[in-house]
């Protein structure tokens, strides 16, 4: 069975992260709320992990949701992270992307970590990816959170002072609920 590394969000003072597979950017502070909330231990989620799996389509297929605030960010938006693999297919690693806008049909940024497993791709390295090969996105707009359907799968698995730590670093009360894209006042 075949593994994919993930780094997750943060946990305490590791400046670690449970998004399954990832990190996060920030628009505003990127750099301070980036490092909080991605660069950490990996995670290896197998690749028929079918809640994981069920994650990644999600945030594909809500990506239009992502487009439309990288084309016109909402006032309120103090963070802006996307999720990409890097490797192959048969296995591959998922790091977030700081630093994320929007060049023609495709979304670029920088790794937020080096790779662990694939020593070609390092921290700062501009990435472009379209939409539909994005891993996970997650913004927070007016302290509430918007995608971050992979953190949805781990922060569950987290303990209480993990996840309480987690959402304290996100300066969020908690990730969106069920199939919704954002939590309490975020959205458009």
């Amino acid at each position: 069975m075949m593994t994919n590394p993930c780094r997750c969000l943060p946990i305490l003072a590791l400046s670690a992260a449970l998004v399954a597979c990832g990190g996060t950017e920030g628009t505003a502070q990127p750099e301070k709320r980036a490092t909080a909330a991605a660069s950490g231990p990996i995670v290896d989620v197998t690749q028929d992990d079918a809640e994981m799996n069920a994650a990644i389509a999600r945030a594909r297929a809500t990506s239009g949701e992502l487009l439309a605030r990288l084309r016109q960010p909402p006032s309120g938006m103090s963070y802006l992270g996307v999720k990409v693999q890097v490797g192959d297919d048969r296995r591959g690693e998922h790091i977030w992307l700081y630093g994320v806008r929007l060049e023609g049909e495709r979304i670029a940024g920088r790794l937020l970590d080096d790779a662990e497993y694939f020593p070609q791709y390092h921290q700062g390295d501009e990435i472009r990816v379209l939409p539909s090969e994005i891993s996970d996105w997650m913004t927070v707009e007016d302290g509430h959170a918007c995608g971050g359907f992979t953190a949805r799968v781990l922060i569950p698995r987290l303990s209480p002072a993990e996840r309480k730590e987690y959402l304290r670093s996100m300066e969020i009360p908690r990730l969106p609920p069920g199939d919704q894209v954002c939590d309490g006042g975020a959205g458009r």
